[in-house]
């Protein structure tokens, strides 16, 4: 059984190692081999660099297309807001959409009953450029203004690749200020709002905390952090129960590999490990050993 998971980065391995920890206290009748591949296009360069869409587009379905060629996955996870809002537009799902789970629901249909126990809901939706421009998610909570006032989406330029680098730097707590200070000033909220911040970037779940204190800082106590993450994990586990034949008997092979068509920088290396190192250090392990394949689309 090959599971892919893919992402502009390294917010969604966080995603991998959760899943990877619950798979070891299971027992399936089948070998698990995990693939997160690195699905940064150059150094440096990830696809809010790219100005149109369908090069994003192109770029993306050779990945996609080369994942299967290469692995054969009978899942392929987008744990990536920036790739889930182009996925539907690629060849490759067209083909395999069957195999796809990707983070947009997470972030969207999953968290709807929510807002449906209390009233005079607003919600933020901080994500990348590629993911606000779709708006995606500020569309999906529109059409459900019974338990939402009002919606606004707010981009935060350059905050995954600080947060790769350092997560506590004073680049990564600037950005985070300026997106809560942009978003706030679009939305006015009154004292008695309730806010719904939408970290709609697998990213920023690393740094959820920061958001929080931002919000307090600006006088914001009715805020609430919803992090996506948290329930694509659980909709992978929730796949894979059913996906899977349990044999109570039988605990087969767990394995779990990286992938990255380019060199991780070295204090990139330590910035995720010093993340996940109590989380899963087989991940860990898997990272700092990570496969380079240049050519890998």
């Amino acid at each position: 059984m090959v599971i892919a998971i893919t992402d502009s980065g390294f917010g969604g391995l966080s995603i991998a190692a959760e899943v990877y920890e619950w798979l070891k206290d299971q027992s399936f009748s089948t070998t698990i081999e995990f693939k997160y591949v690195n699905a940064l296009p150059d150094t440096g360069k990830g696809y809010n660099t790219i100005p149109d869409n369908l090069t994003k587009i192109h770029i993306f379905n050779r990945l996609l297309d080369n994942i299967e060629t290469l692995f054969q996955p009978d899942i392929i996870v987008i744990a990536c807001n920036t790739l889930s809002v182009l996925i539907s537009q690629t060849a490759y799902f067209l083909r395999n959409n069957q195999k796809i789970l990707d983070i947009l629901d997470s972030g969207t249909t999953n968290i709807l009953n929510l807002f449906e126990q209390t009233n005079n809901n607003s919600v933020i939706i901080f994500g990348t450029e590629t993911t606000i421009d779709s708006d995606f998610h500020r569309n999906y909570f529109l059409k459900n203004k019974s338990c939402i006032s009002r919606a606004v989406a707010q981009s935060c330029p350059g905050l995954a690749a600080e947060i790769e680098n350092n997560p506590n730097s004073a680049a990564t707590l600037d950005i985070i200020r300026q997106s809560v200070q942009n978003a706030l000033q679009k939305l006015l909220p009154t004292k008695n709002t309730n806010i719904y911040a939408i970290l709609a970037c697998t990213h920023y779940s690393y740094v959820a905390d920061h958001f929080k204190n931002v919000f307090l800082s600006n006088q914001i106590e009715n805020i609430q952090i919803i992090d996506p993450n948290i329930n694509l994990t659980k909709n992978i586990k929730s796949h894979l129960i059913k996906y899977f034949k349990h044999d109570d008997s039988t605990k087969r092979e767990l394995k779990l590999e990286v992938i990255s068509k380019v060199r991780i920088p070295d204090q990139e290396i330590g910035s995720i490990t010093d993340l996940l190192k109590f989380k899963s250090t087989d991940t860990v392990k898997a990272f700092c050993n990570y496969q380079n394949i240049p050519d890998l689309f």
